[in-house]
């Protein structure tokens, strides 16, 4: 094989590693987004009719 080629191949694996890498820390980002940790408060905040005629749920 030719230098230029060994080179390619290995920029190519560099950024396929990368992108894998991306993909599973945004996977875990969005499981502990969906799980709330023991105490704490739900993200989802409905508000009563008192407060809000239409119901809105409002998110953090």
């Amino acid at each position: 094989m030719k230098k230029k080629n060994i080179v390619g191949i290995i920029i190519i694996a560099l950024f396929v590693i990368g992108i894998a890498a991306a993909m599973m820390q945004y996977t875990k980002e969005q499981m502990v987004a969906e799980k709330p940790e023991v105490g704490e408060e739900p993200e989802t905040v409905v508000l009563s009719a008192d407060e809000n005629p239409f119901g809105v749920e409002i998110k953090k």
